[in-house]
């Protein structure tokens, strides 16, 4: 970010003290990476710059950095390809990914996972959740393409959509049988009626169906109520809503 410090520190001696993060430019970039004991707390890091972004291992605080993120995803990439080794370009297409992932809409289940209402790119949030699924997909072919275009692939891939589909499959037999039906249904997208729309776990499976395109929602509650929870939650569409209540 133009203008702001930079501090990534790697093991406890690098202590980082409230005074010193009043002495960075705006918008300080904070990486705490000692675990389990970050150089500084998050708690107290945010109290002294609110407009500090910062992230450290631990997985109780946002914007957890996790091996998990990267290196099974990088390996997967490279054996596929059957790359001669893993290089810099091959590493950079990673963290780019993983950048590019954390910018897109958040899965519903990866909110749930975190007991989210909905995590949205920002300070707290500007690296995808280690449990998200869409990183065994996301960054082993960004790694893969890399391989390629840098030479050291020895068995290019050239069917793209099988190779997604194969590493979708990887998360289990449940996630194939899923993709399935949602294909299925997605051909022939048909009305669904949610009762109690004013419920959040309602809306947020109407949210669900609508995003994936495998249904067309109608909810059913109290409009004024299911305006302001959409709202809440970035639901932002033309759905129709009947509050059976007030409409004939």
């Amino acid at each position: 970010m133009k203008g702001a410090d930079v501090f990534i520190g790697l093991s406890k001696s690098d202590i980082v003290s409230p005074k010193m993060l009043l002495t960075m430019a705006k918008n300080p970039i904070v990486f705490a990476m000692a675990n389990p004991d970050p150089e500084i707390g998050y708690d107290i890091a945010c109290k002294t710059r609110e407009d500090i972004i910062m992230a450290t291992g631990r997985s109780d605080n946002p914007n957890q950095v996790n091996n998990v993120l990267g290196f099974p995803f990088i390996f997967r990439g490279a054996l596929d390809v059957k790359a001669s080794k893993i290089n810099e370009p091959m590493k950079m297409a990673a963290v780019k990914a993983l950048a590019e992932l954390a910018k897109q809409p958040v899965p519903e289940q990866v909110n749930i996972a975190y007991e989210e209402t909905k995590l949205n790119f920002g300070k707290e949030y500007i690296i995808p959740k280690p449990f998200d699924p869409r990183l065994i997909v996301e960054v082993p072919m960004a790694v893969a393409k890399a391989a390629m275009e840098s030479g050291v692939a020895r068995e290019p891939i050239e069917d793209w959509d099988s190779y997604k589909i194969e590493l979708e499959e990887r998360l289990g037999s449940n996630q194939k049988i899923v993709r399935m039906i949602h294909d299925r249904a997605k051909s022939a997208p048909k009305r669904i009626v949610f009762a109690e729309a004013d419920q959040l776990d309602v809306l947020k499976a109407a949210q669900i169906i609508h995003e994936e395109g495998i249904g067309i929602p109608i909810l059913l509650g109290k409009k004024e109520i299911i305006s302001d929870l959409m709202q809440s939650i970035d639901f932002d569409a033309s759905i129709t809503i009947i509050d059976p209540k007030t409409e004939e």
